[in-house]
């Protein structure tokens, strides 16, 4: 895992929470996995040379609250690591749905095409991996000038 180039963000409050909501849904976690995961992307079409905000939820169904935690978003075009945005110190509660931990950054796609977010979770420091999602979304973006799909 590399954290080179890295762009490192604080939360993002852009939009109201259930603007990001619509559209996006958790999927269930599958059977023995401690965590879901859930993203979204705005604005809704993404466009080339064209800031967007990258937006994921975690649920934690583990036992304990996960302290310090570094919330890993990459984004790759094919086997190519394109984007690296990371939160570091971010706690993530257990429960349901009402206990979903949102966390943003900012990525400005420079080519058009078809991307792949990928999210890890690790304990403080990067010192562990607790979790690796590696196809939470797909995110298409269209060349300037296009119309948004």
């Amino acid at each position: 895992m590399t954290r080179r180039g890295a762009v490192v963000l604080g939360l993002w409050v852009l939009v109201p929470l259930a603007v990001l909501l619509a559209g996006s849904a958790l999927a269930p976690a599958p059977p023995g996995e401690a965590f879901e995961v859930g993203a979204a992307a705005l604005p809704r079409g993404l466009r080339m040379g064209e800031g967007a905000v990258l937006a994921v939820s975690i649920l934690n169904r583990t036992d304990e609250e996960i302290k310090a935690a570094v919330v890993d978003m990459e984004v790759y075009q094919g086997d190519r690591l394109v984007f690296q945005g990371y939160v570091e110190g971010r706690d993530i509660k257990v429960g349901g749905e009402e206990a979903a931990h949102w966390v943003r950054v900012r990525w400005t796609p420079v080519e058009a095409g078809v991307y792949v977010l990928k999210v890890g979770v690790f304990s403080k420091g990067w010192r562990e991996m607790l979790h690796w999602s590696d196809n939470v979304a797909s995110l298409k973006v269209a060349e300037v000038g296009r119309l948004r799909p």
